[in-house]
């Protein structure tokens, strides 16, 4: 019975009454860490310790509590507050004695008493070095995710900056305790939280380049938490643009594969700040404005505004998303600082009387495959767990500069920070092989989506006998390749070959940060980081790779304070980074020499057999060498000032160097395609006739459909520069309507090689001819070229503007709108890459086989001499894409703790990255001629895609009352575009050149529908409720805490495509998939595990498929992850120790995430892909 009701107490703390109390302690405009926050009520107290950010927070019931706030050096600070059912919110500001030595007005006494009306108090703008946002949910790190208050208002500027409720919560579970109450009277001002708009400092693509320079989660200067502008760390950019405001889902910053994404921008670019981490410098380095999003969890903004000169450099937006889940995210808000830094209370350090001056954590995260579930077997087949353990310590130590008898510098702050990690990474592949008779060279068992197949001699234009090739019909070279290929581990035809292995990797970093005010007016910062990481990867059948990779970046930044009101902030940055692979066959046998295939690579480095690509079978290859040296410089420099109070203008300027240099072998060893098409009948139009040909079968006779080479002239020097310069104005018109006004100008360089390395092809009216151009060459048909061959874009302008305006003065209803316009020029990398290795300084050919002269393995990069073989081809007036974003947002506070937010977003982006393939076959015909004779197959890169995105969101957030806070997302949406990229080059090639509206479809990354919750419940025993008069049932059950977040959505869609022998319509074989035929059969049917295969089937001989892109819909998905976890602490010291369990999939319920497309594959139809299954890991910290 008593375990029954203690399970009770713990589960429905719902019914048992308990507020949260939090806030921000103070001195003046500096934040205090390390300040001890103590209530007490009758015989119960309640202990606390501010943060970095001096945030505190307590979990009080209702009632009258007295509040103490002492810290070392300082009076304590006293008052009564009175708790009600919602989320209560109070600042502190400590008095200092010195203060009054130093001339500078002191703060109001800090002993004085106050009483605080038992109600949530109203929300302004924080002004004065705006308030840290309220902690939300806890994430399995022990970061919080949640949106926070704005503390009380002070004299001085009301800073604005709009927010937009970021798109794509989709993928968050924000489980936000939001506390202002944005319709109280006694709000004076209001904030824009957080949007589009936002500041105009940060570059788009630069803060990009920096970030990936600089490496996730590393520091920067002025950023208490290891990233640009606070404790959420380095941007994740996938993870931050993703979730940021006003983009679909699929725009996210991905830096390696951006599918319709603003690129580079940083998470900051998108929602209202585009800070450099350095624009402040707080106690422990402070934030820039608004900085990029927290690892993890969405957009997470920013940490605590610095205290620059002249003020808390702007407060970074919120608090670090957390690891939770992919779908959480911490969405906190702080305000700007307000100016007037003097310099007094740069860093207190953590001076209380009870401990020493040095602080630090000690942090170990463990995962091991004996507490994670199997994967999921995509063939049904019982298949064993792959052992898998991760090991990750972090540790860091830091306080004020003294070093006994040398230097007691007790305002300087330094903070050393040490991580490492040994992995063994668990993977569990499954492929298609062979079957021991197709090796053998007997195909009579052999089928193509569930039909069988005939194979014919391509000699003699008749079927082979038995369907079997006789053993003296194998080329050499595929005899001496089939050893590389294993043997099936199961007796299937699909998916029938499984290898399980655990591959190791291991990583440190170490950082030093530096952070002192060198007088009243100037403060200077350093920031150090080194990070080392290698690891082994195997490819699918077996081959072990190898990697390396080492980075070191160092930063400094100097704020100066002309007057109160007029600040500067500038910062210069070097980041290195060098990147290397190691395939498994470097240095080994020279292979392809050994069977005798020629015209590839004979440097040692590219040893190794071609690469086997087939429409049935899991393709031969392994990983490619490369070495990567990049350096970028950046120095920027912002100017704040606030006129009249009403207007806070802040001016910037960036420039950024880029450096990267590079050892790169694309395709050294040269790749193969086997589709089928040589054991095809043809018909008369040489065309393939369905239901015959094999792939594997033209292997074994050594005949592909198409081949490609590239190697030499691989040591690239590419370099680039990019500046922008800003100017923003937050204007508050009056206590109900607040202005964001911006403008930014910013130029991308497109790169240059060093040694003028690069070529294209210069493509004629009408795509008839064309002619090889290098850098600097006029082109016959472009005339005069750059260096870059590409023309650069100088007319890039931004504008930016937000409003926040509360209609009904009384009421809690707030209306948020915004507009921006963002740039990306990292397409200017990939077109630059794909120039280098290119004829003339460069072997490349892209080859597709012909019955004049077809294509063998061991002479299949042969080219005419006349014959021009550059595989690439960029428009030189090429322009970058942009995107226009808007947003409109009405609040709404209703009673009982309920906030419901509903949004709309919309963005529109043009000029996107296009990819063609302009040279044809004339006739159509499979083996016939190209359009441009004397040149083979090329990709011709340009712009003019388009998309748009529209969506509509609901969100009803529960603050934390009772012990519980939860809240729900809705979003409805949809994306159309014809070309699903946008920092990007484009992927898909253009099926139809003469009518591109026909390419028009669902964008690659549209959800149309998506609902997430999250959710913190709190066990209700000790000061919170029952058993509060300790003894170890209250020790026992006390400060439990459980989150989690849930997440259902559609899918994203798929396209129908026909590949191998039968998309070569047009000599495109070489170029990839092309689409299916639709029969105009439904594509969903009841009962269809996944989608309607009826509904797709191959297009008639010659031509090409009239499915639309994108036509498929995607399979529906849940995600279930949850955290327990609980801090001890010892006394009133600042020692504690926590523990914490996750588990991401908690119920292992897992959902296929890909299925087959390609109708003339032996996979069509069936799951290709699946979700992760459940993962657990164990956190445990100790804090001092």
């Amino acid at each position: 019975m008593r375990c029954n009701l203690i399970f009770f107490l713990m589960c429905c703390p719902c019914l048992l009454r308990a507020a949260q109390f939090s806030g921000v302690v103070r001195a003046a405009d500096q934040l205090v860490p390390g300040a001890t926050v103590t209530a007490r009520n009758g015989g119960a107290k309640v202990l606390a310790f501010t943060d970095e950010s001096g945030h505190y927070a307590l979990d009080l019931t209702p009632g009258t509590w007295e509040i103490e706030i002492r810290m070392f050096e300082f009076a304590p600070a006293t008052g009564k507050v009175t708790v009600g059912d919602t989320a209560l919110v109070r600042d502190w500001v400590l008095n200092m004695p010195k203060l009054a030595e130093r001339g500078v007005k002191p703060a109001p006494a800090a002993a004085t008493e106050a009483t605080t009306v038992a109600k949530t108090p109203a929300a302004p703008a924080a002004p004065g070095g705006g308030a840290r946002g309220n902690r939300g949910m806890r994430n399995p790190d022990g970061t919080f995710a949640g949106r926070g208050g704005r503390g009380p208002a002070q004299p001085g500027f009301q800073s604005a900056a709009v927010r937009a409720t970021p798109e794509g919560q989709a993928a968050a579970a924000d489980t936000q305790v939001q506390t202002a109450d944005l319709g109280a009277e006694n709000d004076d001002a209001m904030a824009l939280n957080g949007s589009m708009s936002g500041g105009l400092e940060q570059s788009s693509d630069d803060e990009a380049r920096r970030q990936r320079a600089m490496g996730g989660g590393r520091g920067s200067p002025g950023g208490p938490g290891g990233g640009p502008g606070g404790p959420g760390g380095a941007v994740s950019a996938a993870q931050g643009m993703q979730n940021g405001m006003g983009l679909p889902p699929g725009m996210s910053a991905s830096l390696t594969n951006d599918s319709l994404g603003l690129g580079g921008f940083g998470a900051s670019a998108i929602n209202g700040g585009f800070g450099v981490g350095a624009a402040g410098a707080g106690p422990d380095g402070g934030g820039g404005r608004g900085g990029p999003a927290g690892f993890g969890a969405g957009p997470g903004f920013g940490g605590p505004g610095g205290g620059g000169p002249g003020g808390g450099g702007g407060g970074g937006r919120g608090g670090a998303g957390g690891r939770l889940g992919q779908n959480q995210q911490g969405r906190g808000q702080g305000g700007r600082g307000r100016g007037a830094f003097n310099g007094q209370f740069a860093s207190f350090g953590n001076r209380r009387r009870t401990t020493p001056p040095i602080s630090g954590s000690i942090a170990l995260t463990v995962r091991n495959s004996a507490f994670n579930a199997a994967p999921y077997s995509l063939n049904g087949q019982t298949a064993q767990k792959p052992y898998s353990a991760n090991n990750n310590l972090n540790a860091n130590i830091g306080g004020p500069l003294r070093i006994p008898k040398i230097v007691n510098w007790q305002r300087a702050q330094y903070t050393i920070s040490f991580g490492g990690s040994i992995n063994r990474n668990g993977r569990s592949m499954v492929g298609s092989v062979p079957t021991l008779a197709e090796r053998n060279g007997d195909f009579s068992q052999a089928v193509v989506a569930n039909q069988p197949v005939t194979i014919y001699d391509p000699l003699s234009g008749s079927p082979f006998p038995g369907n079997v090739i006789p053993e003296a019909r194998f080329n050499s070279a595929s005899a001496g390749l089939l050893p590389y290929f294993p043997n099936a581990t199961y007796a299937t035809i699909v998916q029938n070959y499984r290898f399980v292995i655990t591959d190791p990797s291991h990583s440190r970093n170490i950082g030093v940060r530096f952070n002192a005010p060198l007088n009243n007016k100037d403060r200077l910062n350093f920031n150090f980081q080194k990070q080392n990481s290698s690891s082994n990867s195997h490819q699918l059948y077996g081959f072990l790779d190898s990697g390396t990779s080492n980075g070191l970046s160092f930063s400094t930044g100097w704020s100066h304070s002309f007057r109160p009101r007029l600040n500067n902030s500038a910062n210069i940055s070097i980041s290195r980074s060098r990147n290397e692979n190691d395939p498994f066959f470097a240095y080994t046998q020279n292979i392809a020499a050994q069977l005798g295939i020629t015209g590839t690579s004979q440097d040692p480095i590219n040893y190794g057999p071609p690469s086997l690509s087939f429409t049935n079978f899991s393709g031969l290859s392994d990983g490619t060498p490369n070495l990567n040296r990049n350096q970028t410089v950046t120095f920027s420099d912002s100017v704040t000032w606030v006129l009249k109070r009403k207007h806070n203008f802040t001016f910037g300027f960036t420039y950024n160097r880029l450096q990267q240099n590079s050892t790169n072998y694309q395709d050294a060893r040269g790749s193969f395609s086997f589709s089928g098409l040589t054991t095809s009948a043809l018909d008369a139009a040489g065309q393939p006739v369905k239901g015959t040909g094999f792939d594997f079968a033209d292997f074994l006779l050594g005949l592909p459909q198409s081949s490609s080479v590239r190697f030499g002239s691989s040591n690239n020097y590419f370099r680039s520069w990019s500046s922008s310069a800003y100017v923003q104005d937050d204007y508050r018109v009056n206590a109900k309507l607040t202005i964001n006004l911006g403008l930014r100008y910013e130029y991308f360089a497109p790169y240059t090689e060093l040694r003028g390395h690069l070529a294209s092809l210069d493509v004629s009216p009408g795509f008839t001819a064309v002619a090889v151009v290098t850098s600097g060459q006029n082109g016959p048909y472009s005339g005069s070229l750059p260096s870059s061959i590409v023309r650069h874009q100088p007319k890039d302008l931004s504008p930016r503007i937000g409003v926040a305006w509360r209609p009904f003065p009384k009421r809690n209803t707030v209306v948020r709108s915004g507009y921006s316009v963002f740039y990306s020029g990292s397409s200017y990398a990939q077109i630059a890459s794909s120039m280098a290795a290119q004829p003339p300084f460069a072997t490349s050919a892209s080859l597709t086989t012909s019955l004049a002269a077809p294509l063998t393995i061991q002479d299949g990069f042969a080219t005419s001499p006349t014959t021009l073989t550059n595989t690439y081809a960029i428009d030189p007036n090429f322009r970058i894409a942009y995107a226009q974003t808007w947003n409109l947002t009405i609040q709404h506070t209703l009673p009982h703790g309920l906030v419901l937010d509903t949004e709309y977003i919309g963005t529109k982006g043009t000029h996107l990255g296009i990819l063609e393939n302009p040279n044809r076959s004339i006739s159509g015909i499979a083996n016939g001629g190209l359009q441009i004779s004397n040149a083979t197959s090329f990709n011709y890169q340009t712009q003019g895609g388009d998309s748009s995105y529209n969506a509509g969101q609901l969100r009803l957030t529960r603050r934390l009352s009772r012990s519980v806070s939860a809240n729900a997302l809705y979003t409805f949406a949809k994306g159309i575009d014809d070309a699903s990229t946008f920092s990007g080059t484009g992927g898909t090639l253009v099926q139809f050149l003469d009518n591109r509206h026909l390419e028009r479809g669902l964008s690659s990354f549209d959800q149309r529908h998506n609902i997430v919750t999250g959710f913190q419940l709190s066990s209700p025993v000790g000061v919170r409720g029952l058993l509060r008069n300790g003894g170890w049932k209250t020790k026992l059950l006390r400060s439990w805490n459980l989150q989690g977040n849930f997440t259902a959505t559609t899918g994203t869609p798929l396209t129908a495509k026909v590949s191998g022998n039968l998309a070569n319509t047009g000599g495109l074989a070489g170029g990839g998939s092309l689409r299916a035929e639709a029969t105009g059969l439904p594509i969903q049917l009841p009962g269809d595990a996944y989608f309607n295969t009826l509904a797709f089937t191959t297009p008639a001989a010659g031509q090409f498929g009239n499915a639309g892109r994108m036509t498929i819909p995607g399979l529906f998905r849940t995600s279930l992850n949850a955290n327990m976890n609980r801090s001890f602490r010892f006394g009133e010291s600042r020692r504690t120790l926590s523990f914490a369990i996750s588990a991401s999939n908690v119920f292992n319920h897992v959902t296929i995430t890909g299925v087959g497309t390609t109708v003339n594959s032996s996979n069509y139809g069936l799951p290709t892909s699946a979700s992760a299954t459940r993962a657990v890991s164990l956190n445990t910290r100790f804090s001092f």
